[in-house]
């Protein structure tokens, strides 16, 4: 820990800061490669992760993991579903000190997706529908795809599925406009919406006024 602040320290000095409002990368900007006994650490942990998520007698037959995902669930596909959702953020986001990797966040979304969970269509809808994915990590969407994960996920509830699956259809994005079916999905959302504000404290989910007072 002490190490890493250290790192963070001397990363960003006020010249590193100038440089980088200016527009210039300087050596100061530079990622910091984490200590060889942190990197250690974090391999161990993606092998236990990836041991507990693609097992070597795993089913990944569709009927298999749809059984999985219902009433046949147990302790061992919770796990497993657990750590696909881990090694998928990981990879999506590079947390710890990775490098986002797509290809391989894909393929722990895509097999999580499978056992029905609405988040995981969440996250595929977007990586096939992210202008900035494609151009940054060199990622090859879909439209037809985007559309197929983001009303899955809307079927099931997801908030954020919704919100860009009403956006499409309102716009005609991906596929034909239909204002009817995308005033549907908002109008649901704004109902969830309220009803989360009237399950607060009385008066809804707002903080209360503050007395002025005037010595």
């Amino acid at each position: 820990i002490e190490h890493m602040e250290e790192n963070i320290t001397n990363a960003y000095t006020n010249k590193a800061l100038i440089e980088f409002m200016l527009g210039s990368r300087s050596q100061y900007t530079e990622h910091q490669t984490p200590m060889p006994a942190l990197l250690a650490i974090r391999t161990r942990a993606i092998q236990l992760l990836e041991w507990v998520a693609y097992p070597p007698d795993d089913d990944t037959s569709v009927d298999a993991m749809l059984r999985a995902s219902f009433a046949f669930s147990n302790e061992t596909s919770r796990a497993q579903a657990d750590a696909l959702w881990i090694l998928g953020e990981h990879y999506f986001w590079g947390t710890h000190g990775a490098a986002p990797n797509m290809t391989k966040a894909y393929q722990a979304y895509e097999r999580l997706a499978r056992t029905g969970n609405a988040t995981a269509h969440s996250r595929l809808g977007y990586m096939h529908s992210s202008p900035f994915l494609a151009k940054v990590y060199g990622f090859k969407g879909s439209d037809t795809d985007a559309i197929v994960h983001l009303a899955l996920a809307t079927q099931e509830g997801d908030w954020l599925a919704s919100n860009a699956m009403g956006y499409r259809l309102m716009h005609g994005i991906g596929t034909s406009a239909n204002c009817t079916e995308s005033l549907v999905i908002f109008d649901h959302l704004a109902r969830r919406s309220h009803e989360v504000f009237e399950q607060g404290p009385p008066g809804g989910r707002t903080l209360p006024y503050s007395k002025v007072r005037l010595s």
